[in-house]
């Protein structure tokens, strides 16, 4: 078994992100088989206990199956401590009942993987094995989360590997920048903000088993879990398998609240230099929190326009004039991100410059973006884009993996799977005026932050 290290694995360039809704578990415990190929015959619905919704989807796949699956229970569930992320290290630890390597000795045995992950309010947990061998990896999964081992010679291993690697970040210009944007477009007590590496070291010092195991016992459970799965498996052989294991697990209390404060409101802009020596690349990086989710008429509209700016490699606006016709960095790249309700979206642009080429690349990308907000975007480039976005949507639906992850996302999100088949045609109904609108409207260069982390003059 694995804990992958990237903190947020799910990432669509459609948008369909995985969110958090608390509709998506005000479904009817009996089963919903809808119309449309991700309803009815493609798609199966079905809330298989109180507190835990499961989706499926046959795929053309011989005997293998992909499982994915989350619960409440980030890093957004405790700020004062890094109970969360210790929480979800300590399930690679093994059980009460069995040892780290009996459980890795069995996976293998099984030709099975299991991973756990985290982002900023759920912990997620990624299942590929054969068909036959599901029962007995849901088994191990459902022992690692219900009945962990929570051993203080695990926690005082994985504090210290926690703590290096944040040392080791205060080095990463990239992450740098980053933690210091999200510190200051969001207050502490929101789930996108992000501590610097000194203040995540010291949440991982103060933090003890009996912070661990109260985090455990307090919020691990059942009440909002959402498994998908894809693959050669009939949904009525996954209830079962997934009943059987998880019955009777308790209700956490972990609920979708909304932070108190939406954004930092900023008034002009701001600029924050962080010296780090020795270093032959800068990192530099402008952001804005908005005020909108993915449930906003704006954010589609919105998303096409950051596609055309910047996120679509070269494609795009900014690596045409910042990379091809001035040379200045090898990636400059735009994006929104965020937005899943009930949190807000964020856009961002992020570049890396040789220190020398940083003043020069920080006016053609300024320029570049004031250009975006003044006169908009074209037909053309927006007709593009719309080919790009509904084209990477339709190839990822091409593994078990990009189904299922699809699917989970979508349920996160509180939305039925109906919305699967009309989202090509939400991206194609875009209207050029819409977007244009949209960007004049929430993107504003009075409003940006940015930050320059490298070896560059405060």
């Amino acid at each position: 078994m694995k804990i992958a290290q990237k903190i947020n694995p799910h990432t669509f360039p459609h948008g369909i992100n995985p969110a958090e809704s608390e509709e998506a578990y005000a479904h009817s415990s009996r089963r919903q088989d809808r119309g449309g190929f991700w309803g009815g015959v493609g798609v199966k619905e079905e809330t298989i206990l109180p507190g835990f919704k499961l989706l499926s989807v046959k795929a053309p796949v011989s005997g293998a199956v992909t499982v994915l699956g989350s619960f409440l229970g980030g890093r957004f569930y405790d700020s004062r401590k890094a109970s969360p992320i210790l929480t979800l290290r300590m399930l690679d630890w093994g059980t009460k009942k069995k040892s780290k390597d009996e459980i890795r000795e069995k996976l293998e045995s099984l030709g099975a993987s299991l991973e756990f992950s985290a982002d900023e309010r759920r912990v997620r947990f990624k299942i590929k094995c054969l068909k036959k061998n599901l029962p007995a990896v849901v088994s191990i999964l459902a022992e690692e989360i219900k009945e962990p081992a929570l051993k203080n010679s695990f926690l005082k291993i994985e504090k210290n590997i926690l703590i290096t690697d944040y040392k080791i970040s205060k080095e990463d210009t990239d992450d740098v920048a980053r933690r210091e944007l999200r510190k200051n477009i969001f207050p502490e007590n929101h789930p996108l903000y992000l501590p610097s590496a000194d203040e995540s070291i010291k949440k991982v010092s103060n933090t003890h088993i009996s912070d661990v195991k109260t985090f455990h016992k307090n919020f691990y459970g059942l009440g909002n879990m959402i498994v998908a799965s894809s693959g050669d498996m009939d949904h009525s052989e996954l209830a079962r398998i997934f009943k059987k294991e998880f019955s009777g697990f308790k209700e956490s209390p972990l609920k979708f609240l909304p932070p108190k404060d939406k954004i930092n409101e900023i008034l002009k802009p701001i600029e924050k230099n962080i010296f780090i020596p020795e270093k032959t690349s800068v990192s530099f990086k402008i952001g804005q929190a908005l005020l909108i989710d993915k449930d906003h008429p704006d954010f589609y509209p919105l998303l096409l326009g950051v596609w055309i700016l910047g996120k679509g490699s070269f494609t795009g606006r900014l690596m045409k004039k910042v990379r091809k016709e001035k040379g200045l960095s090898y990636g400059v790249y735009a994006e929104l991100s965020g937005g899943t309700k009930p949190d807000n979206a964020y856009f961002s642009v992020s570049a890396t410059f040789a220190p020398k080429l940083l003043s020069m690349g920080k006016k053609v990308v300024m320029s570049e973006i004031e250009k975006w907000i003044k006169t908009g975007v074209t037909a053309e480039e927006l007709k593009i884009v719309k080919e790009i976005i509904i084209g990477s949507f339709k190839v990822g639906l091409g593994t078990t993996t990009g189904l299922a992850s699809v699917l989970i996302s979508n349920a996160e999100n509180g939305r039925a799977p109906e919305y699967l088949d009309r989202y090509p045609e939400i991206i194609k109904s875009v209207t050029l005026s819409e977007v244009n609108k949209a960007i004049k409207k929430h993107i504003s260069s009075k409003s940006f932050v940015s930050v320059m982390a490298g070896s560059v003059k405060k």
